[in-house]
Order: C-alpha cells, then sequence, then structure tokens
C-alpha cells in the first residue's frame, strides 16, 4: 500500500452501488445465456456458443466489483483482488454452462 492509499478511507456506498449494478446486468446476461443454450432458442439442437460467451460476460460482471475493491479505497492487494475475480469469472462460467443450461 502506497502512503498516499495509506488513508483513504472505503468508499462503502459507491462498492454498494458497482456490486448493484453490475449484478443487475450479469442476471441479465445469464437469462439470455439460458435462453440462448437451451431447445427454446435455437431449435431441436442448441448451440452453446454463444451462451458460453454470455455466461462469461455474467461472470465478468459478477466479478467487477471484486475487481474494483482497491480502486474503491479497500484494503486489499490488487493482485488478490484480480485472482479472486478471475475465479468468479471461471466458476460462473462453468456452473452456468454445466449445471444451469439444461438440454
Amino acid at each position: 500500500m502506497t502512503p498516499a492509499a495509506a488513508g483513504k478511507r472505503p468508499r462503502r456506498g459507491m462498492a454498494i452501488l458497482c456490486a448493484l449494478a453490475s449484478w443487475i446486468i450479469a442476471a441479465v446476461l445469464a437469462v439470455i445465456a439460458s435462453l440462448s443454450g437451451s431447445q427454446f432458442a435455437a431449435g431441436p439442437a442448441p448451440d452453446p456458443s454463444g451462451s458460453v460467451v454470455f455466461w462469461a460476460l455474467a461472470g465478468v460482471f459478477v466479478a467487477l466489483p471484486v475487481a474494483a475493491l482497491p480502486s474503491l479505497g479497500f484494503t486489499v492487494r490488487r493482485g488478490a483482488a484480480w485472482a479472486a475475480a478471475s475465479l468468479i469469472v471461471v466458476a460462473v462460467t462453468l456452473v452456468g454452462v454445466f449445471v444451469l443450461n439444461t438440454p
């Protein structure tokens, strides 16, 4: 932590707004991903490629508040925040594609 950031207080209100906004967008993307990976949108043989892209985007928006924590003044190392955000993106994508997309 740099000396300039040592006196910086966490902006909790901005973190809550960032989380709410990004999770709403992630929910919309998850619905689109579910529809694009199901038989509803693709006919008899669903194409999972579009669904994977939308699930990955949903994962990015779920992980966005975690990656933004150091910028919002929280005492989290930037590398740890990015590592946690990366794991969240992978987890959301895998769970969405292999668990939530049912043929």
